[in-house]
C-alpha cells in the first residue's frame, strides 16, 4: 500500500496542474479520500476560490481516488480517463478546502472489479 507521500509524488508527477493548485493528501481509509489546496494558490479577483480550481481540486480527489482502487487491485499503470463531471459553486469559498471522494457501495466496486477483470476496462461513477 502507497503511503501519503508516496501518492502525493505519484499525482504531482501524473497530473501537474495538482503541484500549481498546491493540493495536498489528507487521508485514504475506509471513508474514502480527502484532498486539501489552499486558497492562496487558487484565488480569483473576488478573493475567492476560482472555481476552476475547485473543479480541478474535485475532479482529481476521484483520480486519485480510483487510482488507489486500481492500485490495490495490482494494476499498478492503469489508465484513468474522466468521462464526464458535474459541479455546482453554492456559495463562495473564502478559505483553504478539499475535496472528499467517497467510498461507493460495495456492489458498485464489486460490478466494476469483475468487469476490469474481464475486459480490462470498466466504468465507475465516484462522488
Amino acid at each position: 500500500m502507497l503511503n501519503l507521500k508516496q501518492i502525493k509524488q505519484i499525482v504531482h508527477r501524473k497530473i501537474p496542474i495538482s503541484k500549481n493548485i498546491g493540493v495536498s493528501l489528507e487521508r485514504f481509509d475506509t471513508s474514502g479520500l480527502i484532498i486539501k489546496a489552499p486558497l492562496s494558490n487558487n484565488i480569483n479577483h473576488n478573493q475567492t476560490a476560482f472555481g476552476g480550481s475547485l473543479n480541478a481540486v474535485a475532479v482529481l480527489s476521484c483520480w486519485t481516488f480510483l487510482y488507489l482502487m486500481l492500485n490495490q487491485i495490482e494494476e499498478k499503470h492503469p489508465q484513468i480517463i474522466i468521462q464526464k463531471s458535474s459541479i455546482n459553486y453554492l456559495k463562495p469559498v473564502t478559505t483553504d478546502f478539499q475535496a472528499v471522494c467517497a467510498w461507493p457501495e460495495q456492489t458498485v466496486i464489486n460490478r466494476f472489479q469483475t468487469i476490469y477483470h474481464r475486459k480490462k476496462r470498466a466504468r465507475i461513477e465516484l462522488t
